[in-house]
């Protein structure tokens, strides 16, 4: 027996067992729907920032000596400020594609109990992320 199958860590009270939780399709679509149509702002709140990044690079470029460390000082700035948002846009696309993925589960399921079988299965071989 794996160790990983001992439940040691349940006893000790360390992990705790996940509760089943329902999926809601309607309210997953609903919530895919309002961050696509959020995404304009969020890519509008990137787009200056990369903007200064690329006319920051540029300069540096052809820049002297001294004034390149306060021009790579400016990236690293701009760079973290963009990094931040870029990683939130990154974290709110994820969420939305394990949305995507419940309800696409929940499809299949309500699929196979409505006898719909051979349609699963003919579809499961085309789109790997059923």
């Amino acid at each position: 027996m794996a160790i990983n199958e001992w439940n040691i860590w349940k006893r000790l009270g360390w992990v705790k067992e996940h509760e089943y939780k329902r999926v809601h399709p309607i309210e997953d679509i609903k919530e895919v729907i309002d961050f696509l149509e959020n995404l304009n702002s969020d890519v509008k709140e990137l787009l200056p920032d990369l903007n200064k990044l690329l006319e920051l690079e540029k300069e540096r470029k052809v820049a002297e000596e001294g004034i390149v460390q306060m021009n790579l000082e400016s990236q690293g700035e701009v760079l973290k400020k963009l990094m931040l948002r870029y990683s939130l846009f990154i974290d709110d696309t994820d969420i939305n594609w394990i949305r995507l993925k419940r309800v696409s589960k929940q499809f299949i399921d309500n699929c196979n109990h409505s006898g719909m079988k051979d349609y699963v299965k003919e579809n499961k071989n085309k789109f790997k992320f059923w």
